[in-house]
């Protein structure tokens, strides 16, 4: 786009993120021309205003003649069905980005929750999951199409719904791993220069994580006609699990927030489950898991245990405490020697029974026999 390059703007808006940015990295706002911001965030290429710096910035007529009418809507209904907000409007990204922010901010009032005789303050929905969830419809919304983003706010759930199908290879199953694919480059170019975006591909890994960290389920991405929704669970908080993630473990990767929540009030998960869930977020589920299991600060609060059904992750001591386990896993007396065969055969695949008789340390080889018998976590397939 050519001509007067601020008639294209929204004054206020350019002013705002001018100054926004230039505080977060610690330039002077004096220094910083119009010119010089708009080009350091790839909003101009050599003087010219781009389509991502005109949807970012632009004044609202020209976003509308030369790209259409992209809406926002957000929308607030409590559990008892009083709907206390429902905005609708059209705007620019800076302003659209603040004014879903500040909604999201009045229906996320923090709360105070008892628990052990301490009192705790949390907010019900993780300000930072928010974050990635609205800038990842930003992104990857089809602004070819007409239509809006929502974001439906129910007490116990936040939808957030943007134009488009997946792109380039994405879908619901793959979302979490697939490498990164943008339908508007220039635009998450634009973002990740102001730093309202990380790098590319660790949106969906955030909002998971912001998500398990306070005991919740995944959310779950779902294309239903010509739109993506993002559904982020925002009903209950596992208190013992946000603790015990805050206080004393606050780097645990998304595999081991994820056995903590399966983990609590229940002591035991199959580790045939945990891949089975896994593998929506991973290629390859087990090698995090293993990094999980043997990771020196999880071992004192999960630890592996097994019986002729199967190998279990469970809590240990601490870890009763921790996730209120009242009913500890019991384990077999020849416990050890599952979990060793277990993570043989992950490791090699197969094995015969002669070296299942060395590797469990058996007398004989009936002894060996008659205890892969009862195995119902291994195939015979009757080769030497």
């Amino acid at each position: 786009m050519v001509g007067d390059l601020l008639s294209y703007l929204n004054q206020q808006a350019l002013n705002e993120a001018k100054l926004d940015f230039a505080l977060r990295r610690g330039i002077n706002i004096a220094d910083l021309t119009d010119s010089g911001f708009l080009e350091s965030i790839n909003a101009t290429k050599n003087g010219v205003l781009t389509f991502a710096g005109l949807l970012f910035l632009g004044n609202i007529n020209k976003i509308e003649h030369y790209l259409g009418n992209h809406e926002y809507r957000f929308s607030w209904r409590t559990n008892n069905g009083i709907l206390k907000i429902n905005d609708v409007w059209n705007d620019c990204l800076w302003n659209s980005i603040k004014r879903v922010k500040e909604h999201f901010k009045l229906c996320n009032q923090s709360i105070t929750i008892e628990y052990n005789e301490n009192s705790y303050d949390l907010t019900p929905l993780d300000e930072q999951a928010f974050h990635e969830a609205i800038l990842n419809a930003i992104v990857h919304r089809d602004y070819a199409m007409d239509g809006m983003i929502s974001v439906n706010y129910k007490g116990d759930e936040l939808i957030i719904t943007n134009p488009g199908k997946f792109y380039g290879g994405v879908n619901e199953e793959n979302i979490s791993y697939h490498e990164p694919r943008h339908r508007n480059k220039s635009l998450a170019k634009l973002l990740m220069a102001f730093q309202l975006v990380d790098r590319a591909g660790m949106g969906v890994l955030r909002i998971s994580l912001n998500s398990l960290k306070y005991g919740r389920d995944f959310p779950s991405w779902k294309e239903s006609l010509s739109s993506i929704e993002v559904k982020m669970p925002a009903e209950y908080v596992k208190l013992s699990i946000f603790i015990l993630t805050q206080q004393q473990i606050t780097d645990c990767s998304l595999t081991e927030l994820f056995i903590f929540n399966k983990l609590h009030e229940v002591g035991s998960v199959s580790i045939n489950e945990i891949e089975k869930d896994l593998k929506k977020l991973f290629k390859e589920p087990w090698i995090e898991i293993e990094k999980a299991i043997n990771r020196e600060v999880m071992k004192k609060y999960i630890q592996l245990k097994g019986n002729n059904d199967g190998v279990y992750i469970t809590t240990t001591d601490l870890g009763n405490i921790w996730l209120d386990i009242s009913k500890p896993f019991r384990e077999a007396v020849n416990s050890e020697k599952h979990v060793k065969l277990y993570l043989y055969l992950k490791k090699h695949k197969a094995a015969n029974n002669e070296i299942i008789k060395t590797l469990l340390q058996f007398s004989r080889s009936s002894v060996t026999s008659n205890f892969l018998a009862k195995l119902r976590y291994t195939k015979n397939t009757g080769k030497k």
